[in-house]
């Protein structure tokens, strides 16, 4: 079943927002999720994903780096939350990517229930 609100394609990551060597990406996180998935781009380029972890003493946000990194395959220390701590809508940050590595990135990022292909 489609997201409200949710984008039917799965949009590739535009250039990305750098500054000091940080590539940064907008997303909305829901706690509390059956699992761990990348749910899809929202109507505002914000890409929405689902954790296992409650929206309590941060552990949603531990389990969403450790969901990235893993994704992603990158080092946890990589990324970080700039903006949203305890916010379900967040700045993520990931530090010294190349930009194959963020074409990568943006690959990685297709929604979970897709196994890569477009939607």
């Amino acid at each position: 079943m489609q997201e409200p609100n949710a984008r039917s394609d799965s949009t590739p990551l535009s250039t990305p927002s750098s500054q000091d060597g940080r590539q940064t990406l907008s997303i909305k996180v829901q706690p509390n999720a059956d699992r761990n998935e990348i749910v899809g781009w929202l109507d505002d380029e914000t890409l929405k994903i689902r954790v296992r972890s409650p929206a309590q003493d941060g552990k949603a946000n531990k389990t969403l780096i450790d969901f990235l990194a893993k994704r992603l395959g990158v080092s946890k220390n990589r990324i970080t939350i700039l903006l949203g701590q305890s916010s379900r809508q967040k700045v993520i940050a990931f530090e010294g990517l190349s930009a194959s590595q963020w074409r990568l990135v943006s690959k990685l990022l297709i929604p979970s229930d897709t196994h890569g292909q477009k939607r």
